[in-house]
């Protein structure tokens, strides 16, 4: 693996930090001005969150909010040449 693999790697699991649930809704965020706003509350800058959003979509449906246990997953799609990759995190208090 490159360093240019290393860095798409970590970006995506930033991005899986997100809060992508929009709970006025009850649904998952996907417009891309949307993933935008709430990738730059997780600390993206604004160009970095555009540059992320040309690459990647959050999948429709592909959130799942913090559960009891903690539990949150994120699924994005690669908008050029790869097949969907997924990251998922927890969160513990």
């Amino acid at each position: 693996m490159n360093t240019s693999k290393f860095f798409e790697l970590a970006e995506l699991a930033e991005a899986s930090y997100a809060n992508l649930w929009d709970a006025d809704k009850s649904q998952v965020i996907i417009g891309k001005d949307d993933v935008i706003k709430a990738l730059g509350k997780t600390g993206f800058s604004e160009s970095q969150a555009t540059e992320f959003t040309t690459n990647w979509e959050v999948v429709s449906g592909g959130h799942l909010p913090n559960t009891g246990t903690g539990y949150s997953g994120t699924l994005f799609r690669r908008l050029t040449d790869d097949p969907v990759s997924g990251f998922n995190k927890g969160q513990y208090e």
